[in-house]
């Protein structure tokens, strides 16, 4: 109290000299200032190393912002030292997943940059939020994003933007509008040369296919898309496709090409640290395993990608995963402990307004307690 008070009896002035102060000594006692990363590129993923001030970027913003007000030169370091903090505290905040933290901080470098490094930074707010479970959040912010960078005729920026968009309206059930999005977001990818992002829009609309159940439409997108990753060496991307190659294989029924490609998928991902990747790939692993008749290996398989989906944060693939696991302990027998835990996945997937997975869900669950012959968990309306 005592602190607080001498501090409000300060001038202004004196207040942001503190400010500078207290930043400067823990930049000292870090080692100095970490470096500057490069600017933002849209679909690029970033690649500042790690340093040991990041845990603490968000508090060294702050001051950078108390003090910022000074004048002059000074003034202007300390707007930048704002920027490099955010832009730290937003990469640390993803590392940890703690992705409100992350978009938030987002958010907050957004105001502070120029096109198109603005409308990218409003993208990884949104894709911060996605990843949460929380599309409605989301959604106005890639909207602003797109705004923003077809009034700076930004195309390759936009164009990547409304490969996102195109996800989240997938995602959030609006089959025509997301395939309207990402044919746009492909027509600009070919029309800059953006390889990369052309191969992550084939992979969206791919998955689109699937939705809708043309599963040879889907291979065939998938494969170009993977064609296009591999030829510009995104390990990442290539990861995602062998997982959504095996899921499509498994659609299918071809177990043992699924089960390849999940292979393949969970080996790169575990090799590059794609967590919430990998917590995917276990699930649809799962899944597999209980289609086929091995429920214990499933079982414990649910387990381990629930551990996944909870340490990242990944609400939507807890709900699904929720509800997988529940009519695999229902076939165990299990059927109180699968009841309750099928509850769980459909109050999340209610939640984050996923009426295209929970129509599956509930759908799956009834046909599952009619062979049971229990009743069914929910008699709600389908969605």
């Amino acid at each position: 109290m005592l602190r607080d008070a001498a501090y409000q009896v300060q001038l202004p002035g004196d207040r942001a000299i503190l400010h500078k102060i207290a930043l400067e000594l823990i930049e000292l006692v870090f080692g100095g200032k970490p470096p500057v990363p490069r600017p933002l590129e849209p679909g690029v993923e970033p690649d500042s190393t790690p340093h040991p001030i990041d845990p603490i970027a968000g508090d060294l913003a702050q001051h950078a912002l108390l003090a910022s007000e000074l004048p002059g030169e000074v003034g202007l370091e300390l707007l930048n030292a704002r920027k490099l903090y955010l832009r730290r505290g937003a990469e640390h905040s993803e590392r940890m997943f703690q992705g409100d933290n992350a978009a938030e901080q987002w958010r907050s470098l957004a105001e502070l940059l120029h096109e198109p490094e603005d409308g990218e930074a409003l993208r990884r707010a949104a894709l911060c939020l996605m990843r949460g479970g929380r599309p409605k959040d989301a959604e106005p912010l890639l909207h602003e994003a797109i705004n923003l960078l077809r009034r700076g005729r930004h195309r390759a920026a936009e164009g990547v933007t409304l490969s996102t968009l195109g996800l989240l309206q997938s995602e959030t059930g609006r089959r025509e509008e997301a395939r309207q999005t990402l044919q746009d977001a492909l027509m600009i990818h070919r029309e800059t040369g953006n390889r990369n992002s052309e191969g992550a829009s084939l992979a969206n609309l791919a998955h689109l296919h699937a939705v809708e159940g043309d599963l040879d439409r889907a291979i065939s997108n998938y494969d170009d898309a993977l064609r296009l990753h591999e030829e510009v060496d995104d390990r990442r991307h290539q990861a995602i496709a062998y997982g959504n190659i095996g899921l499509i294989h498994m659609m299918k029924r071809q177990p043992d090409l699924a089960h390849e490609y999940y292979r393949r998928a969970l080996a790169t991902q575990r090799e590059l640290g794609l967590r919430r990747s990998e917590g995917i790939t276990l699930g649809n692993l799962a899944s597999l395993n209980y289609e086929v008749g091995k429920l214990e290996h499933a079982a414990r398989l649910y387990a381990e990608a629930l551990a996944v989906h909870v340490e990242v944060g990944n609400r939507r693939f807890q709900g699904v995963s929720k509800c997988d696991f529940a009519l695999c302990l229902l076939a165990m027998g299990q059927a109180g402990e699968a009841e309750v835990l099928w509850k769980e996945g459909e109050s999340v997937l209610r939640e984050l307004g996923d009426t295209s997975s929970l129509s599956r869900k509930l759908n799956g669950m009834r046909n599952a307690c009619s062979q049971a012959g229990v009743a069914p968990f929910d008699a709600g309306p389908t969605p």
